[in-house]
């Protein structure tokens, strides 16, 4: 009979028992055998050095220890080197808890070191070298993570990971692998780190993002022209909190505004400028950017500014930034335009999760829906784009934008009877 060993306490027992019972586990790792029968009922936490000394102990590594799973290419990374990395995310996660406490009994924890452990072995791969959270993005991880309140949701997200870094686009998989990243980033935005987010970028635009976004605005309303004259209708998919919005309504009274947010905390923001005046009443909802709460051919133009980021995109599966385009295709009027801002790369984050385009993949995006991609361009990352800290090493320091039309119908050809 197999051993369950989906447990820290179970798997510590068993580490006892191949080196010949508890006392002899005590002796060889140097830990009391009082603490270590607390170790065994689960009433206390091992620190990060007597992590190492329980699996040195008992010739086990301290991944598997930790949750159960060996999760070291062992051609790419020696025992040592990934024994080093454990430790230090190990300790680094328990000075954060010091500081930012996080309700998370110890199996639990145990899957969440287990999870950023597999992003820095990811990053490792993708970069060649070890890398490291810093102090506010294990933050973030953790604030995305606490959106999964059992370990069979924990197990479930990486279940969904490792199907996202396979070949397989299976529907079912892609569709349950976009709704935990959605509760994730949802969650994330509602937590200390969306908070931090808000106090970081401020509650009015400021004077080079007004500039930048008038230039945007001006292309917008050259490729509505020979379309459209009047008012116009605007949409902000994932608003936070108005900003744009906000700026709009006291600047640019021909445009009737419009905007989703799906966060509680950036929501609730939205609400208190509504209740002064600030935007329109009723003019931004709550909701998910998959599923438009919106007529056909309602607006003529749909922004979309770092919101694309937090839904994955695996070409052609249908799911998550296709099913967002998609979608904001379905609610712009013939020629009506798309605008897109996002971080700039390859490659993607998952705690929290942060997927990068190209020109490639944007143009993907716009073929898979029928819009056509207008222009597409690199350029700078204002401060206040980053949504999020720099957990470890990327290539988002640069942002790309695209402008998408949605074609005109084609003129109906009446025969003659």
């Amino acid at each position: 009979m197999e051993t369950d060993t989906s447990d820290f306490p179970t798997r510590l027992r068993e580490c006892s028992q191949r080196v010949g019972g508890s006392r002899v586990f005590s002796k060889k790792s140097g830990i009391s055998e009082a603490q270590m029968f607390r170790y065994f009922r689960g009433e206390s936490e091992p620190s990060s050095g007597k992590l190492l000394a329980m699996a040195k102990a008992s010739d086990t590594s301290i991944d598997w220890l930790l949750t159960g799973d060996f999760y070291i290419d062992r051609e790419d990374l020696n025992a040592e080197l990934s024994e080093k990395i454990l430790t230090r995310l190990v300790t680094d996660i328990e000075e954060l808890l010091v500081e930012y406490p996080f309700s998370h009994p110890p199996s639990r924890k145990a899957k969440i070191v287990g999870l950023m452990y597999k992003e820095l072995l990811r990053q490792h791969k993708v970069f060649g070298k070890i890398l490291n959270f810093s102090k506010m993005g294990m933050l973030e991880a953790m604030d995305f993570l606490s959106a999964f309140n059992t370990e069979n949701q924990m197990d479930s997200l990486d279940k969904a990971i490792n199907f996202f870094e396979s070949e397989d686009n299976n529907i079912i998989n892609a569709e349950t692998f976009t709704n935990l990243i959605s509760r994730g980033m949802i969650n994330w935005y509602s937590t200390l780190s969306g908070q931090l987010y808000l106090d970081r970028i401020g509650l009015h635009l400021k004077d080079v993002e007004i500039q930048f976004f008038l230039s945007q605005l001006t292309r917008m309303r050259q490729y509505l022209m020979p379309y459209h004259t009047g008012p116009l209708y605007w949409l902000d998919i994932g608003c936070g909190n108005a900003r744009h919005l906000h700026y709009l309504h006291e600047n640019e009274l021909e445009i009737k505004t419009y905007g989703i947010e799906p966060s509680q905390l950036m929501f609730n923001y939205t609400q208190t400028l509504e209740r002064s005046g600030k935007i329109p009443t009723g003019c931004v909802t709550q909701h998910d950017a998959r599923h438009l709460p919106y007529m056909e051919e309602q607006f003529h133009i749909v922004f979309c500014r770092q919101t694309l980021f937090c839904l994955p995109h695996k070409p052609n599966n249908g799911m998550g930034a296709e099913e967002v385009v998609k979608e904001a295709m379905r609610v712009l009027k013939p020629g009506g335009i798309l605008y897109i801002l996002t971080y700039e790369g390859t490659g993607k984050q998952y705690a929290p999760f942060k997927q990068f385009h190209n020109a490639k993949s944007l143009k993907q995006l716009a073929d898979s829906t029928g819009a056509k991609m207008l222009e597409c361009q690199t350029v700078a990352t204002f401060p206040s784009d980053n949504t999020q800290a720099e957990n470890i090493e990327n290539n988002s320091n640069k942002s790309i934008q695209a402008f998408m039309q949605k074609p005109q119908k084609e003129p109906e050809i009446k025969i003659a009877a």
